[in-house]
């Protein structure tokens, strides 16, 4: 794993709309990235000081997120986390992040080796898996990004179609040439469109989640007296998809497409605030 560090992220102030004071948002990060950069001196030499440390920079930076969403500074809670022993809100955090950086390197590495420490190893259905490697584009691309491909590909499919509309002015392959062309960006339009409606209904329907709890009895149904559905309990990191909730339980899919319910104060979503 890449060692955890902060990124610096100096334009996420003048890119975003605030509640909180400029300047406080300015300190506050300034804050937690010095707290972090003690935390770090002290780990091995004094790690008590360090964990407190690290606990100081934790509160900053989830006091910015109250007003700001930006994948660098969900990427460095995680770091925080992961540094703090809890697996289960670095992957969650990891993941808030992929929402809005999804291609970034060392957000990947980081990720896939915090899963690589969890308790509780699934193997993930074969079909998603093949889903995510012939739909590369859609699963690692942020909605926000895809929305502006989605606004490109609309404005081309536009430009071209209004050529051809012209058609007497223009030779023979010309007109090929932008049949052609007004065909592509028509399908990229519809291709950007259909993954941008997707995203938003399985975040809105079906979102992911982490749980967060260090271990946890997975039931049958949405009560304690239900019988466990598994042997062993399940431990924090694992990740699932919500299927439904129902008065404060989550009946949930595991990567294995195995369905159980469990509290929903054991985990959390990932959604950003």
């Amino acid at each position: 794993m890449k060692k955890p560090g902060l990124i610096i992220f100096y334009c996420f102030i003048s890119m975003q709309l605030f509640s909180l004071d400029q300047n406080l948002q300015i300190d506050l990060y300034k804050q937690g990235n010095n707290f972090f950069q003690e935390a770090v001196g002290n780990q091995i030499s004094n790690p008590k000081a360090a964990e407190s440390l690290y606990e100081d920079s934790l509160l900053r930076f989830l006091q910015l997120t109250e007003d700001i969403q930006n994948g660098k500074l969900y990427y460095n809670i995680g770091n925080i986390y992961y540094n703090l022993g809890d697996m289960g809100r670095a992957i969650l955090n990891y993941r808030k992040a992929a929402l809005l950086i999804p291609g970034d390197r060392n957000l990947k590495e980081n990720l896939e080796s915090v899963r690589e420490q969890r308790v509780d190893t699934l193997s993930e259905n074969e079909s998603v898996r093949i889903l995510e490697t012939v739909f590369f584009i859609h699963y690692n691309l942020s909605s926000s990004f895809k929305s502006i491909l989605f606004g490109i590909a609309l404005g081309l499919t536009w430009i071209s179609a209004a050529v051809l509309l012209l058609k007497k002015k223009i030779n023979t392959s010309l007109f090929q040439a932008f049949f052609t062309s007004t065909i592509v960006f028509a399908v990229l339009t519809l291709f950007f469109l259909g993954s941008v409606l997707i995203d938003t209904m399985e975040l809105k329907y079906h979102p992911g989640g982490v749980i967060t709890t260090d271990a946890i009895i997975a039931r049958k149904g949405d009560g304690l007296s239900y019988s466990p559905s598994f042997e062993d309990p399940l431990h924090s990191g694992l990740e699932f998809t919500l299927i439904n909730e129902r008065s404060g339980w989550y009946y949930i899919e595991l990567s294995d497409k195995s369905r159980t319910w469990i509290p929903d104060n054991a985990a959390s979503l990932v959604a950003l605030e």
